[in-house]
């Protein structure tokens, strides 16, 4: 009899303001999103579990209340739902993503999350350059106004 492969869903760490630290699923299969936190008896206040690329969520056969936070593409707060069992949250306009976490979650509009994969700090908001600024502009010209430029000295 040959053994069933078991996928494990993705589990990063997401840091947010004032301390906050949650320990995140992020389901990446259809089944995996489906099932979501269906079955669970309940959700420490540590743990969340993160759905990319949704503006909603369900808690239809759900056994406890949670708080679907929405948000941006940059991981920004746009709104923080409490939603008891048996309740569809409909989607939002600028939502892209939504995690939901325990009701009482200390997460307000304007915060911003940032994500920790495996124990590495998280990402940078932006790239650092460290160029100066006189050769930065020579780095933007193109080869053919370079040529040109060379032609006129």
């Amino acid at each position: 009899m040959a053994a069933a492969s078991v996928r494990r869903v993705r589990e990063v760490t997401l840091l947010g303001p004032r301390g906050l630290r949650f320990g995140t699923t992020v389901p990446e299969t259809r089944r995996e999103r489906r099932r979501g936190l269906l079955g669970c008896p309940s959700l420490a206040r540590d743990a969340a579990m993160l759905f990319e690329r949704a503006r909603s969520v369900h808690t239809v056969g759900m056994r406890f209340e949670i708080a679907a936070v929405l948000l941006d593409a940059e991981l920004g707060v746009l709104e923080v739902v409490r939603l008891r069992p048996g309740r569809i949250l409909l989607p939002r306009r600028r939502a892209r993503h939504v995690l939901e976490c325990a009701a009482d979650v200390r997460l307000g509009v304007g915060d911003l999350l940032s994500l920790s994969q495996a124990g590495q700090p998280p990402r940078p908001a932006a790239p650092v350059t460290t160029q100066d600024p006189a050769s930065s502009s020579r780095a933007r010209l193109t080869p053919s106004a370079a040529s040109s430029e060379s032609a006129d000295a």
